[in-house]
């Protein structure tokens, strides 16, 4: 997973459920195949720094699944899908919170607003969240194969008028979900 921070630095996460070795005995970026662990570089592709998850309990995670840029401040919201869990670091890597699920954490993304969504994976749900990972709505009809359904919500994306593009990795599929007209309030 990719995700950009608003001045343009790059946060890559890596590590998927342990699908391989997690080798984190070496400093050197380079040498850390596989490890649960974020890498933050610049907009020139420089190495600034990293920090790894490889764990259970506050403050880290097992896998990376998910990842976004909180564009409102620079966070970086980590998908820790196999625990259910969102884990919050600042920019320059600093532990700042985890917020436990229900759900899968497949994808994170922040739409135009500055709003968080999840994907719930076989929940067959996005789901649009608060700060602290509180439900405020949820658009997708359930796991299946119909209009609005499916198998694996796994990935998403929107675009400039908040329309999300859901990844359904099981049947192979992108859907796009129209977002609803702004009310008088602008929301």
């Amino acid at each position: 997973m990719i995700a950009f921070a608003p001045n343009g630095d790059l946060y890559i996460g890596e590590g998927h459920a342990n699908e391989s070795p997690n080798d984190t005995d070496s400093d050197d970026p380079a040498n850390n195949l596989g490890a649960a662990r974020i890498i933050h570089l610049d907009k020139n592709g420089r190495f600034i720094n990293q920090w790894y998850g490889n764990d259970v309990g506050q403050g880290k995670f097992s896998s990376a699944h998910g990842l976004a840029v909180d564009p409102t401040n620079g966070d970086v919201w980590i998908g820790d899908r196999e625990e259910y869990r969102i884990v919050v670091y600042s920019g320059d890597g600093r532990f700042l919170k985890t917020m436990q699920m229900r759900n899968l954490v497949c994808a994170l993304y922040f739409d135009s607003r500055g709003q968080p969504w999840m994907a719930t994976g076989q929940d067959g749900q996005f789901l649009k969240l608060d700060r602290n990972g509180k439900v405020l709505g949820a658009i997708g009809n359930g796991m299946g194969i119909g209009s609005g359904q499916f198998i694996e919500a796994s990935y998403l994306v929107m675009d400039k008028q908040d329309n999300l593009y859901a990844g359904d990795t099981s049947v192979g599929r992108v859907t796009k979900m129209v977002a609803p007209k702004k009310g008088s309030d602008g929301r």
